[in-house]
């Protein structure tokens, strides 16, 4: 027989997603055909092997023959179906759109969250051809819908009618960014709504689903209450998983320490409310069956009530079937329960495997399932040559063995967990946390403590105030203890690995290297009595495992890489130089909200940045420095430093001082620019020289006076031109043709890439500047749909004449040109 079918059907239908998702429909049919060969061969085999049995031998084995091969069979026919029933329903979500030129949408709410504007609120409606309104017949649709404040109150439940404009999520535009298109579509969401207004068409008639929201509401109130405004966040995020009143701040410093998943409903909430209210129901009196129901049916109402994240569905499963061996007196797979649980959860939402928290919550657990032993049995080698190295013969004993025995049990556990888990955190966060690894062994057992002190304090809170602060007390400190140890994480910046974002083939790799420690771990502990008696399997793993990690956190620059962000309405270029240096080059919006934090961050860390020695502000203009100013004031919570900004001097103008004060305020330099500075690197084969203008002040107008920048590394040459035109252009002009007269470039021919003047603006890029320039790419940074209609027709007209490959970031998202000084090459990211 197939040993653990469920795993075998788990994975075939994830490999038939996968295959569907990534457009690689040859990855199922491999595996089908690698299903079909192994389940011929298999009796094949048993056949032959039975050939050379005695008669005797022969009519005994008859009947187990049959029975098992007929089981093969079975599964092996399961298995296939998985196989492609998993791309049919993957193509199948891909291609649902919803309908356009909808003026109103009736639904059934599903979730409700508040956000800092409004109400999130998603329902679940259909579409019917024959009205302009998505009504409950026909094709299934789920969507956000984004309701501002004071607008008509409504419940998860009931069901609503949505006047407002539908449209579809953005999608990720630089390396790095969220990409909310592919989040949502990972969790059945097809579009959303920004409401006008909604009304209530009926009520929520399940009054069970009335009785879990209002026991939340309850909490809710009773928490906030109790609890200072800071802690009820925490709380609330970690025990009803709302993280509305969660501070942006204490979220960030907990993602960077490698612990934000305490504030998700995950399976580590699960697992202790769950288990410990079978433990109270059992030591009440309770048989197996009865603790294992209601605890159940609880758990179940709880994930209702707390939003059903796909974590807490896994554990909720895997959970259920725990108690369902119990009661049946079989022994528990953590295997075939995970298994059925991503069954399970693919069946109703196939793209999740495109889903972070999919990702690491089925990666945690199978690296507690794998990895997890090869971790530790290898940890127990090395204690044991430590002792003999100590003079402990025969290991250590005693209390030394039970601490050690403890320690290394949870140490390992989560060195697996990050093992497993590490290339997704680099693709999501762009960082990983060493200390992580140790901060979790902290964090985790005191989360029984804060779980169950919020718990006991929401509810004396509803009978009695100060009893509830009594409890919160306890919970306080708890959180404070975790603010300090983050603290120190943070503190720590050089633990703080930021590579960049791996590339796919260093993905397949790694993932191949630890697949084959882990196979050849169940080969010797199946052919050998213990592992240590394979010593050699230990030093493999010692030598393995360190260059796993070096194949993930090592990623030297070979090539100058200059990128152009996607910033919306405004620039954003960082520099990074083969030798470590990083320029970032304006950065700055004004149609992106939170450009800093959400695009200029990520796209660093995606890009392996953690530090830019020179932010070169063009001019003072919005969309030129508000990202740079982001930065500067975020040090410590992004972990990006800014060493030095180099900025017009223009003390009439209110921007500049704020700029200087809030570089000193954070310890970054000011360096005052002027015609002629030079940023050198690589005994001068990188240069970046300012060329104009001959003042920064000698213009009224700001974009005239924008700082003009020439970069030249070897062979290769680019052109930064800010906002400039007008006058500011034509003394440009005038430099350049000097320059070239004087022989004094590196490239007097002209320049491989032109960054475009003022986002393609008719205003600047004359036919006279191109001749001059002759740039053989011309890069263009504009919004989608901006209000200035940027690029104009006649810049790109012009561009066309002069030869120029045009490339705009509207169209194309981040631009990215890596050269090695001789030849150079350009992507785009869409």
């Amino acid at each position: 027989m197939i040993k653990r079918p469920l795993v075998w059907m788990a994975l075939a239908q994830i490999t038939g997603i996968a295959g569907a998702v990534f457009d690689m429909m040859w990855l199922p049919s491999a595996f089908a055909i690698m299903v079909i060969i192994s389940a011929v061969m298999r009796p094949c085999h048993d056949l032959y092997l039975s050939g050379r049995r005695s008669r005797a031998e022969k009519s005994d084995i008859a009947g187990h023959f049959g029975n098992s091969h007929c089981g093969n069979i079975i599964t092996t026919v399961l298995i296939l179906i998985f196989i492609f029933a998993g791309a049919h329903t993957a193509q199948r979500r891909m291609n649902t759109t919803y309908p356009e030129d909808i003026s109103q949408i009736s639904g059934k709410v599903t979730k409700i969250r508040n956000k800092s504007s409004g109400k999130q609120i998603q329902i679940s409606c259909s579409y019917a051809d024959r009205r302009k309104t998505i009504c409950r017949a026909g094709t299934h649709y789920n969507l956000i819908v984004y309701v501002p404040y004071g607008t008509e109150e409504c419940g998860e439940g009931d069901t609503i009618i949505v006047s407002g404009r539908l449209s579809d999520f953005d999608s990720a535009m630089n390396p790095g960014e969220f990409d909310a298109k592919k989040y949502y579509a990972s969790l059945n969401v097809n579009g959303k709504v920004n409401a006008d207004s909604i009304s209530v068409i009926r009520h929520n008639e399940n009054r069970l689903l009335v009785l879990i929201f209002a026991v939340k509401a309850v909490m809710q109130q009773s928490i906030t209450k109790c609890s200072e405004a800071e802690d009820a966040g925490i709380v609330m995020s970690m025990i009803l998983g709302d993280k509305s009143e969660l501070d942006s701040a204490i979220n960030v410093l907990y993602q960077r320490s490698g612990i934000a998943h305490i504030l998700a409903i995950s399976g580590v909430h699960i697992s202790i409310i769950g288990m410990t209210l079978y433990r109270i129901l059992r030591r009440a009196g309770l048989r197996f069956g009865g603790a294992s129901v209601i605890s159940c049916i609880i758990i179940a109402g709880y994930g209702i009530m707390t939003g059903n994240a796909v974590s807490a569905v896994r554990a909720f499963v895997m959970f259920a079937v725990s108690c369902g061996a119990q009661v049946l007196g079989r022994k528990y797979d953590m295997a075939c329960s995970a298994s059925l649980a991503s069954i399970l959860i693919l069946l109703d939402m196939p793209l999740m495997i495109t889903n972070s928290g999919y990702l690491l919550s089925f990666g945690a657990i199978a690296a507690l399932i794998k990895v997890n032993p090869v971790i530790y049995e290898t940890g127990e080698w090395l204690v044991d040559k430590a002792a003999s190295l100590n003079g402990y013969a025969d290991g250590y004993k005693g209390k030394y063995k039970a601490v050690i025995k403890l320690l290394m049990q949870s140490l390992s556990a989560s060195i697996s967990v990050s093992l497993v888990t590490v290339p997704v955190l680099l693709l999501s966060f762009g960082e990983f946390p060493l200390l992580s690894i140790f901060l979790n062994l902290a964090v985790i057992p005191l989360m029984e403590f804060v779980m169950a002190g919020g718990i006991i304090a929401g509810i004396a809170g509803i009978v009695n105030i100060y009893a509830g602060r009594f409890v919160m007390g306890v919970v306080h400190y708890t959180l404070l203890l975790f603010r300090k140890m983050c603290g120190i994480s943070v503190a720590a910046e050089w633990l703080h690995i930021i590579p960049g974002r791996p590339g796919l083939s260093k993905i397949i790799v790694y993932y191949m290297l630890l697949v084959a420690l882990t196979a050849l771990h169940t080969y010797i502990r199946h052919n050998a009595k213990n592992i240590k008696d394979g010593g050699m399997f230990s030093y493999a793993v010692c030598v393995i495992v360190p260059l796993m990690a070096l194949l993930m956190f090592f990623n030297p620059v070979r090539y100058l890489t200059v990128r152009m962000m996607y910033v919306g309405q405004g620039d954003g270029i960082y520099i990074r130089v083969p030798d470590g240096m990083n320029i970032l080059m304006d950065s700055g919006s004004t149609d992106k909200k939170k450009l800093g934090e959400y695009t200029l961050v990520p796209s660093l860390k995606a890009g392996g940045i953690r530090s830019v020695d020179y932010a070169v502000i063009s001019h003072l203009d919005e969309d030129h420095y508000n990202g740079i100013l982001y930065l500067v004031q975020n040090q410590n919570i992004t972990g990006i430093r800014v060493r030095s900004i180099i900025i017009p001097e223009l003390p009439d103008d209110d921007t500049y001082w704020t700029i200087v004060r809030a570089a000193k305020d954070n310890g970054t330099n000011i360096i005052n620019a002027y015609c002629g500075m030079k940023i050198e690197a690589m005994n001068g084969r990188f240069v970046l020289e300012c060329i104009a203008p001959d003042y920064v002040d000698m213009y009224s107008d700001k974009n005239e006076g924008s700082l003009i920048m020439q970069m030249t590394y070897d062979r290769f040459a680019m052109l930064f031109t800010g906002d400039v035109q007008g006058k500011g252009e034509e003394n440009l002009t005038e430099v350049l043709n000097e320059a070239a007269s004087m022989s004094s470039t590196k490239k007097p021919a002209g320049f491989n890439i032109l960054k475009v003047a003022h986002h393609g603006s008719s205003g600047s890029t004359t036919d006279e500047f191109l001749e001059r320039v002759k740039p053989d790419v011309a890069m263009i940074s504009c919004g989608i749909d901006n209000r200035y209609r940027h690029p104009h027709k006649e810049t790109i007209d012009r561009l066309r004449v002069s030869g120029a490959g045009i490339i705009r970031t509207d169209e194309s998202g981040a631009i990215t040109v890596k050269t090695d000084g001789k030849k150079y090459g350009v992507e785009v990211f869409r």
